[in-house]
């Protein structure tokens, strides 16, 4: 997933490494875009069911490269492109890095929220349909199951 006209281009090797062969797509799904939302359809539209919704909220915000400048209007970044590590500072050329792999010492074990893993995959398992969602830039993703 690149932005249009974006900065620079993201890494694009994942199907080299990830996939054993062609993903077998069903005939019957039809994707639309509207508005923002995409939506795909499987089947005929009076057994329509809602069965998987990502992102309905629009919390999800995909990050973008961006240029340096002011955060905040202010002169201080927190580390926001340049960090320091004892005398070696790391400029960040492509800018924040935003996924998070956490390792936390005592980190309760039967948690809902893990921390391990950085891969966002959604699966919907029902007695008939399964579906899954994978975001391929999964920085700072929460998935919510209700």
């Amino acid at each position: 997933m690149d932005e249009e006209d974006g900065l620079r281009k993201r890494y694009n090797e994942a199907t080299q490494w990830a996939l054993t062969g062609e993903p077998l797509l069903s005939d019957g799904a039809l994707w639309t875009i509207d508005g923002g939302k995409a939506k795909a359809v499987h089947g005929p539209k009076k057994d329509m069911k809602l069965v998987v919704d990502f992102n309905h909220r629009q919390n999800h915000a995909f990050p973008m490269w961006r240029r340096t400048g002011p955060w905040f209007e202010s002169d201080t970044q927190d580390a926001f492109w340049d960090e320091t590590f004892s005398t070696w500072t790391d400029t960040k050329p492509k800018g924040p890095f935003h996924l998070y792999n956490a390792d936390i010492f005592g980190y309760p074990l039967d948690s809902p929220t893990s921390l391990y893993g950085s891969i966002s995959l959604m699966d919907a398992h029902s007695a008939t349909p399964t579906v899954a969602i994978f975001n391929a830039i999964a920085s700072e993703t929460w998935i919510e199951l209700e």
